[in-house]
């Protein structure tokens, strides 16, 4: 077959695929060197990515088909497969899938099975044919039954068969926006190919700027700042501009090169320095000439929401596309847009920053066409996702990625260092590919071709013990800022890393045919552990985060949340579980990760690669809790033995948990058991399942000694011991804003400081509309809603008649004439 037919070929799999076992061979990744011309390089991409979707549904379907006994028991790595459908008509012309009654243990809620945009196939004859649909919507689960669109006309009559729907375990749309962009990209609108194609070395300002001023401002710590981006010596310093030296020279090439590369190890400042690039951007649009918005993409949603949510404090210009859980960025999500796609668009186009996954800016890549694309964890991305969010009107593209393999990376801070092969990279359903480099990133594809690179090493968020985890082993040069050095302690634990060590077995659940796996007594002892935590006001829900390496152990951990029922529930309910994949970008003051693998073999996927290690261990600020079986950990893999001598170097290594008595810190108890969280200390009440009351001033053992918040200590020790996260004294202390904190002392983050401090002194402030609001100090004015009458006029010369917090009119309603419906 002649893989240029790349254009026009589908993007599904085909009949001849799946039940003929027949594949279409892509060519390998180019890593080194150039491509042929635009269409060689689009036709590899494609081919690469449309085979890692299609090659595990193929051998799945295959594993199916030559299965002598397809019973329900049937399970499969590769696919998800549910037997006995039937298919009911729906409202407006739609078709339904029911389940047959027995079923009824399947658990939507709590999987990804059927999701809307999935794949999905049926037969009723043991593959003679094959329907391809894509499911289209849910209906109610509680049914189980869910809306699907046929992909082509059916010829046979579905309302009168029974069959079998299988589900590929990778989903579709992630793929087929992609696959389709890559397709519709045209020789002349292809980005950068100087770059990408031929891979030049050379640096180029970006073409605004050669058009343009060079000049800019920026809001610097101590005040404005005005400087030319092309002297060097004309800048503020690191100081000013409140980065590190690293993180200077990064900015400063970032902001002057049209292709520019930022990498570092997790806590040095990536996306620090990704924001400081959006807000100098943003603040410099006009006199850049600069007509489109800047638009931010990121693989995973976390990622994303992290960073707009930062630049939220610079900008009130900014569109979510697409789902977020960040409650902050629901006020501006497209979704809220009124109107026609073409009136959405067009508000869309005069925001200051766009936020989406790639795949949704794959889908709307003809919409968007922005001038300046900023791609977080670039590392992490397949090459196609990066291409299909590109157009030929991208002036500007910033890559802020992990430390990436390679025999000899150069990476350029004025001088070459050599770089490192255990940072993230791109996920493949197919791991076969791998020999193909579909996993290298176009982040890593350009540093391998001597693509200059600025490179963070300094990192600011791990303690100690944590760093001697990842560096050496993983990072040579990492170092740590003075800033984590003096953390205080956190006195319930005994240390920073605990590794707790166990070996009950793992399961796997077999109805459930994907390659996940989960760990009932890690899931025990991590929720056990938190409720411990929350009961005795260690720390509030907000500074401890639950990672697992494995989406079923997520699952498990939701579930005994749920079932708890005491006065914490509801707190329990607030702490963040989530995959270690899906925290990209995350940090936390204390983490407690599931390893979740323990089986005699030493069988621990993809717990063997250096870059997930270091992924799963570097997300703590103050305290890291690890529960695993490092017998099997450590059978095998040579990493994790280092880290099994590290661990036991710093007295980190153990069967159980020692924990302290938050009250008295003299007493210490260990926990191997998740029912062992009981075993209090013998001073207090002993009752592990409510929270225990605040000790009076007439306790027998009153302290008086000046705390380190300059309090003096007026109850028992409990209030002396942990005095960060107990004393209920007002703070007093003055905030940047000048006004007195009215929080109590208890209220400060771990390290005692006032960064997340919200001023509540009621003050007037001026909205960007005019109108005076009453408010609290430390909001933001642009985030409180303006109740009153919206004072814009419109060409015809009426005034708007909504509120001011509203989207103004469409249309006049007193002359009802569209024309003259635009705001002057």
């Amino acid at each position: 077959m002649d893989l240029n037919t790349f254009r026009t070929f589908s993007t599904q799999p085909t009949y001849g695929e799946l039940v003929l076992g027949k594949r279409i061979k892509p060519q390998p990744n180019i890593i080194k060197g150039s491509y042929d011309s635009v269409e060689h390089y689009l036709s590899t991409q494609f081919w690469l990515l449309r085979d890692d979707f299609v090659s595990p549904l193929r051998k799945g379907v295959q594993e199916y088909i030559k299965c002598s006994n397809k019973s329900e028991n049937f399970a499969s790595s590769e696919i998800k497969l549910c037997s006995r459908i039937n298919f009911q008509p729906a409202a407006h012309n739609g078709v339904q899938i029911c389940f047959a009654t027995e079923d009824k243990d399947n658990k939507f809620e709590d999987s990804k099975f059927l999701m809307q945009g999935s794949l999905v196939c049926f037969t009723c004859n043991n593959f003679d044919t094959l329907l391809f649909a894509t499911i289209s919507g849910s209906g109610n689960k509680n049914c189980q039954q869910v809306l699907v669109k046929f992909c082509e006309r059916c010829e046979e009559n579905i309302f009168a068969n029974e069959y079998v729907c299988i589900e590929a375990k990778a989903f579709f749309e992630h793929y087929n926006h992609v696959l389709k962009a890559l397709q519709d990209i045209k020789t002349n609108d292809f980005p950068f190919p100087q770059y990408f194609i031929q891979v030049s070395e050379e640096h180029c300002l970006p073409l605004y700027l050669r058009c343009q001023t060079s000049m800019v401002s920026v809001k610097g710590i101590t005040g404005d700042c005005h400087f030319d981006l092309l002297k060097l010596s004309s800048w503020p310093s690191a100081a000013q501009l409140g980065l590190d030296d690293h993180q200077l020279v990064a900015l400063q090439a970032a902001l002057t090169s049209e292709l520019a590369l930022i990498r570092g190890a997790p806590g040095t400042g990536k996306t620090l320095v990704g924001l400081k690039i959006a807000k100098i951007l943003t603040e410099n649009k006009e006199a850049q000439n600069r007509k489109t918005p800047i638009l931010v993409v990121s693989n995973t949603n976390f990622a994303l929401d992290q960073f707009l949510v930062q630049a939220l404090k610079f900008t009130q210009k900014l569109v979510r596309i697409g789902h977020s859980k960040q409650l902050k960025l629901d006020a501006f999500n497209f979704n809220r847009y009124k109107g026609s796609m073409p009136q959405r668009l067009n508000r869309l186009s005069r925001q200051d920053i766009i936020g989406t996954t790639t795949t949704i800016a794959a889908k709307m890549r003809s919409d968007l066409a922005c001038e300046v694309v900023i791609v977080e964890d670039a590392a992490a991305v397949t090459e196609a996702h990066v291409i299909a969010c590109l157009s030929n009107k991208c002036q500007h593209l910033i890559l802020i990625g992990m430390n990436c393999r390679g025999s000899r990376i150069k990476i350029y801070l004025f001088i070459p260092m050599v770089g490192d092969e255990n940072q993230l990279r791109p996920t493949l359903e197919n791991n076969e590919l791998e020999a193909l480099k579909l996993d290298t990133s176009l982040f890593e594809r350009m540093l391998l071709n001597n693509r200059k690179c600025s490179m963070l090493n300094v990192q600011y968020r791990m303690t100690t013990e944590m760093t001697k985890l990842i560096s050496p082993l993983i990072y040579k040069d990492l170092t740590s800022s003075e800033r984590v050095l003096s953390l205080p302690k956190l006195h319930c634990f005994t240390k920073r890393v605990s590794f707790v060590s166990h070996n009950f077995t793992e399961l796997r659940e077999f109805r459930n045919p994907s390659l996940s796996r989960k760990n009932p007594y890690e899931a025990e002892f991590v929720v056990s552990l938190s409720k411990y935590l929350l009961l005795h006001k260690v720390l509030s829900s907000a500074d401890l985060t639950i990672l697992s390496t494995y989406s079923d152990q997520v699952s498990l951990i939701k579930k005994l949340m749920k079932q708890e029922d005491s006065a914490i529930s509801r707190r329990l309910l607030e702490i963040k579980v989530v995959t270690v994949d899906d925290y990209q970008g995350g940090e936390c003051n204390v983490v407690l990760l599931s390893l979740v693998r323990s089986n005699h073999q030493g069988d621990i996927g993809f717990l063997a690669k250096s870059n997930r290690i270091s992924v799963a261990l570097s997300k703590a600020m103050h305290v890291l809790v690890i529960v695993g079986s490092m017998d099997t950990l450590s059978k095998k893999c040579g990493s994790w033995n280092t880290i099994k001598e590290c661990l036991k170097q710093q007295g980190a290594l153990d069967r159980c948990l020692t924990l302290r008595c938050p009250v008295h810190p003299e007493n210490q108890f260990a926990v191997k058991q998740s029912s062992e969280f009981g075993q209090m200390c013998p001073k207090c009440n002993n009752n592990p399942t409510e929270p225990r009351q605040e000790e009076t001033e007439e306790s027998p053992e009153h302290c008086s000694e000046v705390l380190q918040c300059g309090h003096r200590c007026n109850g028992r020790d409990q209030m002396h011991a942990s005095h960060l996260s107990r004393c209920r004294r007002p703070c007093g202390k003055r905030l940047n804003c000048g006004h007195v904190c009215l929080k109590k002392c208890h209220y400060h983050r771990l390290d005692g400081s006032h960064q997340d401090v919200t001023c509540e002194q009621i003050v007037t402030k001026v909205r960007s509309c005019g109108h005076r609001v009453g408010m609290l100090c430390g909001e933001d004015v642009e985030t409180i809603r303006c109740n009153k009458q919206c004072t814009k006029q419109m060409e015809c010369g009426h005034r708007c008649r909504k509120k001011c917090y509203k989207t103004c009119n469409v249309i006049c309603h007193q002359c009802e004439v569209v024309a003259c419906c635009v705001i002057v």
